[in-house]
């Protein structure tokens, strides 16, 4: 059994084609609707799904399968981590697009 206030995280890269976007969107509403969007940017995404609604390998195994026909995303990183965790990195990649180019972070 899962412990209350964990959660996976599915780091993402996305590829850089028009399509990415859209194949990625359309794989996780496909065979992970149950995931997040946390963090959206150009190039990368991170969802989370939590831990009481899927096993860190079945999930492992889906986003394998994904990569390797081609939706949107050329490289991943599944984890499992605490929901503070998360919050916390969360407010440490805010505070990172805060600085501006030149500026020490």
């Amino acid at each position: 059994t899962a412990k209350f206030g964990t959660e996976h995280k599915i780091d993402i890269m996305l590829d850089s084609n028009e399509e990415a976007d859209r194949k990625c969107d359309a794989f996780f509403s496909k065979h992970l609707p149950m995931a997040r969007l946390s963090i959206k940017r150009p190039s990368a995404r991170i969802y989370s799904v939590l831990a009481s609604e899927m096993k860190l390998s079945r999930l492992f195994k889906i986003m394998r399968k994904g990569k390797n026909e081609n939706n949107g995303f050329n490289y991943f990183t599944c984890s499992t981590s605490s929901l503070e965790r998360v919050f916390l990195e969360i407010i440490k990649l805010t505070n990172n697009d805060d600085s501006q180019p030149g500026e020490a972070p």
